[in-house]
């Protein structure tokens, strides 16, 4: 009777490699943590005692169909921009969220804070609503202390409000900086960071990143979601991080 060696039967069948990814923590349990890799929502478990925060870029590991959370990665900063995925307010407004501001580059258009399921984080997104209008607008946070030379990676999400099923909705990422923490966003005097074009209707959002360093002589930065809309076109935003990572 053959016996069966268990043991090197294990060792010699073929596993899948582990992979392993980074990413962006967006919400915490006891038990477990969703984090944005490349722009897909995971749920991770995580290591007792990891000390993990909402914002903190993490390091992940896939086995299966399994993911866990290593750690939060050293040297990187948290998320500098308050009120990212505009959840301050805890419910449902019709003006610009808190931290932010409404830049009109071309025409007026206006921002409410609203619900939906496809949020890539929370359950709200600022929307630029549609209007009888062509319009561009940059929707902007308040000043970021920064210090030159300094280098920040920045990511958002889009996803168009299109008047048909063609998508006709254009969105880009920028920076703003300046000297003083009371020079407002001048369009025109941005840094582009990512763009997209014809941006479709969510799900899923649109994840734009990049990074950038602070000029000389600057120490204030502003982050912007920069939407170009035309008649009865729209857009809704969420989630906006800038990390210091260098």
């Amino acid at each position: 009777m053959a016996i069966l060696n268990q043991a090197n039967a294990l060792l010699s069948s073929t596993q899948e490699s582990a992979v392993v990814r980074t990413g962006v923590v967006t919400s915490t349990s006891a038990t477990s943590l969703t984090v944005i890799v490349s722009g897909t929502q995971i749920d991770a478990s995580f290591i007792r005692g990891s000390g993990i925060l909402v914002g903190d870029l993490v390091a992940v590991v896939r086995q299966d169909a399994s993911w866990l959370c290593l750690g939060a990665l050293a040297g990187f900063g948290p998320n500098d921009i308050f009120n990212p995925s505009f959840e301050v307010q805890g419910q449902l407004v019709a003006t610009v969220p808190q931290g932010w501001v409404l830049t009109n580059v071309t025409g007026t258009s206006t921002v409410d804070v609203v619900s939906t399921p496809f949020a890539p984080d929370g359950n709200l997104v600022a929307q630029i609503n549609p209007a009888a209008s062509a319009r561009e607008c940059i929707l902007n946070s308040v000043p970021i202390p920064v210090t030159p030379g300094d280098t920040y990676a920045v990511s958002g999400f889009f996803a168009g409000l299109n008047p048909t099923s063609t998508a006709v909705v254009d969105a880009s990422l920028r920076v703003f900086f300046a000297t003083t923490d009371t020079t407002a966003y001048a369009s025109g005097s941005d840094t582009l960071v990512a763009s997209g074009t014809d941006i479709p209707n969510a799900p899923p959002f649109l994840f734009l990143s990049g990074n950038v360093t602070v000029p000389a002589t600057m120490l204030f930065m502003r982050f912007g979601f920069r939407c170009v809309m035309p008649i009865n076109g729209g857009m809704q935003l969420d989630f906006a991080v800038a990390r210091k990572v260098g």
